[in-house]
């Protein structure tokens, strides 16, 4: 597992230890950043569920402003991986060890907001339609969501404020596209 792009492009992150994490691929993070393109640059982006962080460090090397990590378990590896790429919390980042649903609720209490939301929920925990409903209230005006799903899941089309605009498979994930429309 690596960075592809950005700054930080070619440094190597550690992996995960634990076989129930399922990080995000290299080649779907690249299909992923190849569709968000310059919306990433200065963006504050929220990475729900991080794993190994490789999605929001990714973000970070493609030029965005911040990222925040939630997960509620693996947040020694996110911070292993920070470390690594010389980042400095919280000018770069916050890592927040969380239940994702409960910190989505302490967010949204703080009126904290993101212009990129990328949540890859565990595929088997049926949370999906719940972080579209949450997500669309920690969203800045125009913010996008991204929801990795396994191609299998059926998700809503639109929410009060979000609309489903693109869909893009990669392996057995699929990620979902939400804007506010």
């Amino acid at each position: 597992m690596r960075i592809i792009a950005g700054r930080l492009r070619g440094s190597n992150l550690f992996g995960p230890s634990n076989a129930k994490i399922r990080p995000t691929s290299d080649k779907a993070r690249e299909t992923l950043f190849n569709i968000i393109g310059p919306r990433v640059y200065d963006c504050r982006f929220l990475d729900l569920f991080a794993g190994t962080g490789a999605v929001g460090l990714e973000a970070i090397s493609r030029g965005a402003k911040s990222a925040t990590f939630i997960d509620s378990k693996n947040v020694e590896i996110i911070r292993k991986n920070a470390d690594k790429l010389k980042l400095v919390e919280p000018a770069d980042y916050t890592i927040i060890k969380s239940d994702a649903v409960q910190a989505m609720e302490s967010l949204i209490t703080v009126n904290k907001k993101f212009d990129i939301v990328f949540a890859d929920p565990p595929w088997d925990a049926g949370l999906e339609k719940k972080i579209v409903e949450m997500a669309q209230t920690l969203l800045n005006k125009n913010g996008v969501l991204i929801l990795e799903a396994f191609y299998k899941t059926i998700l809503p089309k639109t929410a009060p404020q979000l609309a489903l605009v693109k869909s893009r498979k990669s392996g057995e994930a699929v990620f979902y596209f939400y804007e506010q429309g």
